[in-house]
């Protein structure tokens, strides 16, 4: 019962500091969605996490997998692995940037944000 206590306590803990975080107060979805991934990976102690959304119309999910993007575009300018030989990696990575939500966050972020071509 110990664990299941201090279980509770470090979750209850994490969602008070989430709710105090700025990022709510400036209404900043990027940086919510940002915060609330870090806050339930090192609070449920999990490798990755994922934030779904539910469409419009109530019948399909989709994954706010801008933050996975980063990851595939950004990680070969810090050494990390090239993924353009991986096809099926590539083709996700051109849909994400093709979205309207990814054209506009490139915006608001600038020239120096964009993945190198």
């Amino acid at each position: 019962m110990r664990e299941l206590d201090l279980r509770v306590e470090r979750q209850s803990s994490a969602l008070g500091a989430l709710a105090r975080h700025a990022c709510f107060v400036h209404a900043d979805l990027a940086e919510c969605l940002r915060r609330i991934n870090e806050v339930a990976i090192a609070t449920l102690d999990v490798a990755r996490s994922s934030i779904w959304f539910l469409a419009d119309d109530g019948l399909s999910l989709t994954c706010a997998d801008i933050m996975v993007a980063f990851n595939l575009t950004a990680l070969p300018l810090f050494g990390g692995r090239e993924v353009s030989d991986l096809a099926n990696v590539t083709g996700y990575v051109r849909r994400i940037e093709q979205r309207p939500a990814y054209l506009k966050a490139m915006q608001i972020a600038g020239p120096k944000a964009a993945p190198p071509t």
